[in-house]
């Protein structure tokens, strides 16, 4: 679990964030799961980028539950 509680999600230099993207980078994760996709962040262009890019770059699974995604099911 990774918690950034009291920042906001425009800011993508959150604590937890990093440590998440550090552990993705380590090969310690290949799957993210959000509640939804404002969970991850609010900065669209950056969202973008990691749900399109980076996760796919380093074969993580992302998944959020209410936006109904799931990267693996992606057409």
């Amino acid at each position: 679990f990774y918690v950034d509680d009291g920042w906001s999600g425009t800011n993508f230099e959150r604590p937890g964030f990093l440590k998440m993207i550090s552990d993705i980078e380590s090969g310690l994760i290949n799957i993210v799961l959000v509640k939804d996709l404002s969970r991850l962040g609010r900065n669209h262009l950056k969202l973008g980028y990691y749900t399109d890019i980076y996760f796919p770059e380093h074969m993580v699974q992302f998944v959020s539950v209410l936006d109904e995604i799931d990267s693996l099911n992606a057409p």
